[in-house]
């Protein structure tokens, strides 16, 4: 089985959460969508997307993804709208499980097949970037990519996600493919249960 099916299973067979009141949807690949076609999608994740309104009017966007890839396949950009917002930007210093190699891109970002994106974040200085692609996120690893912004408008992480639309680049396969996906909802269901324990303890510091 593959491994971004596995993922798909671990989803289904989770304890069932609700995780709106938190702020947190959980999210997968949609690898059907994939930029290769369904037949030749080898990256695949899964995670949680949160949304946090804070005091003196901050927003944050915090997004969890385990890179469930094949072939060893690596996590090398991921970028995503807003049309509330104009000034997300990406905290690395908050960030975790990242390499210091992460750095925040804005819009408009050319996400081909998938349109122009707003805002997001790439191991190069463009979603394209070519190079090796080995600062990226690996099969098998965890990363947490943090956004700021001072314009967004206090929010549900589901309104959220209606807009960011959120695609996900991979680079490094040892079959030399790249792949392009973008994520969809799993709708009451706690991707990972780990992930809501670290959101719960993240939310429990501030």
């Amino acid at each position: 089985m593959h491994k971004q099916l596995v993922a798909v299973a671990v989803v289904a067979t989770a304890s069932m959460v609700t995780a709106l009141d938190a702020g947190i949807i959980d999210i997968v690949s949609d690898n059907q969508n994939s930029s290769n076609g369904p037949a030749n999608s080898y990256g695949g994740f899964v995670g949680t997307l949160e949304y946090d309104w804070v005091d003196g009017g901050e927003s944050l966007l915090t997004i969890t993804l385990e890179n469930t890839s094949q072939f060893d396949g690596r996590l090398v950009a991921l970028a995503f709208n807003d049309d509330v917002a104009s000034d997300w930007a990406f905290d690395g210093s908050i960030s975790n499980g990242l390499s210091n190699a992460w750095q925040g891109l804005a819009g408009p970002i050319s996400t081909n097949p998938f349109g122009d994106r707003d805002f997001g974040a790439s191991v190069t200085d463009s979603w394209l970037g070519g190079g090796s692609p080995n600062a990226g996120l690996a099969a098998g690893e965890t990363g947490t990519w943090v956004f700021r912004s001072a314009n967004a408008s206090d929010r549900s992480a589901l309104d959220f996600f209606t807009q960011a639309d959120l695609v996900v680049r991979f680079r490094g396969f040892s079959n030399d493919a790249s792949d392009m996906l973008p994520s969809t909802t799993v709708p009451g269901l706690s991707a990972m249960p780990l992930l809501g324990m670290v959101g719960l303890a993240r939310r429990r510091r501030r």
